[in-house]
């Protein structure tokens, strides 16, 4: 659905924003975008959106490439970026309308998708008396009006209570079953995790990972952790320091790839005459991943 190739952007031809990026979408996908803040991932949609232009590389978009004037899938395409452009003194239902005047179709879908993004209620009460979650469920609401085959979501859940992001998240779980893509960039990685069939994820420009969610809990179990309590903190991390990964006063950190190498550890420490009081395992979530790749690719 969407495939970069050297994609790479500065503003002043010196400092580059983007360099050398590679980036698929695979078609029927959510994909969730990650990145730190300046990492890179406004940029690269915007490059994708036609908003910026790239300083080398190519971008194809449902199997066109980017040409100058050439946007023609556009109107396949729902985006919400950062905050929605709405008109404040009109009702939800009369911004619809205009979007859909403006799109050239019929007001067939307004109240369909005002009761999928929560807004049924609502729909007549003016903008400008919106909290901002309200009004970003009105710019997905928007941005999925003319049922497009591709959305590009820039934080999508911004400003939503715990029922918010989750009536979003049913929505483009239920998208993506009907066939849609989904290019979803959010900094929120737990919500990521319940979503997203596949990551991308970005750091100084580049992509440091991609790949199926399958592929990465496959990766993650081979990059376990452990907390283990003892009588003599400092003489068990001397013991494993091949394994050690942190240690305060009161625990150590270990890496560890299975079951049978945490018993192993065990069975050394003893060995060692220390006692262990406690042992417990840290699930390796996506938030640790991201923070292991991202503080790999920023050192020096």
């Amino acid at each position: 659905m969407i495939r970069i190739q050297d994609l790479t952007f500065s503003y002043n031809q010196k400092d580059l924003i983007l360099n050398d990026l590679h980036m698929t979408v695979p078609k029927g996908a959510i994909y969730g975008f990650l990145g730190a803040n300046g990492a890179g991932k406004s940029t690269t949609i915007r490059n994708i959106l036609g908003l910026l232009k790239p300083t080398a590389g190519t971008i194809e978009v449902m199997g066109t490439k980017q040409i100058k004037k050439d946007y023609s899938y556009y109107s396949k395409i729902g985006t919400l970026i950062e905050a929605p452009a709405l008109y404040q003194h009109l009702s939800a239902i009369d911004n619809l309308k205009i979007t859909a005047r403006f799109q050239h179709q019929d007001y067939s879908r307004i109240e369909y998708v005002l009761d999928r993004v929560g807004l049924a209620k609502s729909k007549r009460k003016k903008v400008a008396n919106y909290s901002m979650g309200m009004k970003q469920r009105l710019g997905l609401a928007i941005a999925t009006l003319h049922d497009p085959e591709l959305l590009i979501l820039d934080e999508p859940v911004n400003g939503l209570d715990p029922n918010g992001i989750r009536d979003v998240r049913s929505f483009l779980k239920d998208l993506q079953e009907s066939g849609k893509t989904i290019l979803l960039s959010s900094h929120l990685l737990s919500e990521i995790e319940k979503m997203a069939s596949h990551v991308g994820i970005i750091e100084q420009g580049s992509l440091v990972y991609e790949g199926s969610m399958e592929a990465l809990n496959s990766e993650r179990q081979g990059q376990g952790r452990i907390r283990i309590k003892t009588n003599d903190i400092q003489k068990t991390g001397l013991l494993l320091q091949d394994r050690l990964e942190s240690s305060d006063e009161s625990f150590c950190i270990l890496k560890v790839s299975d079951d049978q190498e945490i018993s192993k550890i065990i069975s050394n420490i003893l060995e060692a005459g220390i006692d262990v009081y406690d042992v417990r395992r840290i699930e390796n979530s996506l938030e640790h991943f991201f923070m292991d790749l991202t503080i790999k690719k920023s050192a020096p």
